[in-house]
């Protein structure tokens, strides 16, 4: 009998195992949504030291050259222009709340789109 008991526990234990793995697993940041929050590091950099988000004109490129006379620019703010998980740009744009989006086109290539990846701050 407590063979089979142990047995029982053990097949319980295995079958939780199954289930709960895979939803732990998935809980990670996927690459683009680590991408979009150094981004979204780099842009609050960018504002903390400017006193100004980089304007749409200036776009990401603000982080990693200096936009021409700006004071306070400590940068470059990345090392490099990331791109997503398919190489993709992410774009960036201003938001009437003063805010700013990021955003990357997502498995379909095309913006604006139910696939996007998007961080607003």
């Amino acid at each position: 009998m407590p063979i089979l008991t142990i047995t029982s526990v053990l097949c319980l234990f295995l079958m939780a195992a199954a289930i709960l793995i895979p939803r732990l697993i998935g809980r990670g940041e996927t690459p683009t949504q680590s991408d979009l929050i150094t981004l979204q590091t780099a842009i609050s950099d960018f504002q903390v030291d400017t006193g100004r988000l980089p304007s749409a004109a200036e776009g990401l490129n603000a982080l990693l050259v200096c936009p021409t006379d700006l004071p306070g620019w400590h940068g470059p703010y990345l090392a490099r222009r990331p791109k997503d998980a398919l190489g993709n740009p992410y774009t960036y744009r201003l938001l009437p709340s003063g805010g700013f989006e990021l955003r990357s086109a997502g498995p379909d290539g095309k913006l604006f789109t139910l696939d996007d990846n998007v961080l607003s701050n």
